[in-house]
């Protein structure tokens, strides 16, 4: 049992990833980044880090950051809509925080993200999805779960 001071990542055994808001998606293929954008927002299920073997590294974030900036971020009740709001601004502000913590902490930034701040999303709780790429496990990004919360 690790003591609950200790920040480390925990070392997951195969085919183990750690749960709990925390999930880990592994790729094997790039062609599987599709499957990562079923599930955003306010569902606890919604992949949050990956693994990926680095023969296919580049082109899956090559692929996802394409994907992610594509992505249509509106109310839930438009059907166009691909990712619907964070439960509200204070949520909005934590999980920008953490996306700005992680970048001051060198993480790569693959797509930036961030709140809505223009047009009539800009009154809302809305986030753009950002992708970064950790620059170490300590890292807060790394070990907070970045999804809305009640």
């Amino acid at each position: 049992m690790r003591d609950a001071s200790d920040d480390r990542q925990p070392q997951p055994g195969p085919g183990h990833a750690p749960g709990g808001g925390r999930s880990v998606e592994a790729l094997e293929d790039a062609r599987e980044i599709s499957a990562l954008i079923v599930f955003s927002g306010q569902f606890c299920m919604t992949g949050s880090r990956l693994l990926v073997h680095e023969s296919v590294a580049d082109r899956v974030r090559t692929g996802l950051g394409a994907r992610l900036r594509a992505v249509k971020v509106g109310p839930a009740a438009d059907p166009a809509s691909e990712m619907g709001p964070i439960i509200d601004k204070p949520n909005v502000e934590r999980i920008d925080k953490i996306v700005e913590d992680a970048i001051a902490q060198g993480a790569t930034v693959i797509v930036r993200g961030g709140p809505v701040t223009d047009g009539p999303l800009a009154a809302g709780a809305f986030y753009r999805p950002a992708c970064l790429r950790s620059a170490t496990p300590r890292c807060r990004s790394s070990r907070t779960r970045c999804s809305a919360r009640s």
